[in-house]
């Protein structure tokens, strides 16, 4: 399967928004791309992250952005995309949220 902005933008919105990890997701309003911000213990520790609209097959380098982004790695973006990282592996890997926070 394809690896698709909008494929990716679904996935990471529901297995992100979680009470359980203690996350949560909110969408930005714009019309050229999927924007959202990512919120953990009330605390904004992704100011945005951008998910094409797009329907093509996502290359290294917009994944690579959208690692960044989100403080993980390209491989930890494609797991969100195959279901093996998910909200509790984020919080636990990702380089926005320290140590104190958690």
């Amino acid at each position: 399967m394809e690896m698709t902005g909008n494929n990716l933008a679904d996935k990471f919105e529901s297995k992100f928004n979680s009470r359980k990890n203690k996350l949560k997701v909110r969408k930005k309003p714009g019309k050229k791309h999927r924007t959202y911000e990512v919120y953990y213990n009330g605390f904004k520790v992704v100011p945005f992250v951008m998910f094409s609209h797009g329907s093509r097959d996502l290359t290294n380098k917009p994944i690579g952005l959208i690692a960044r982004q989100l403080g993980i790695r390209s491989r930890q973006v494609r797991g969100i995309e195959s279901c093996s990282f998910g909200g509790e592996e984020f919080v636990s890997e990702s380089s926005n949220i320290t140590d104190s926070e958690k």
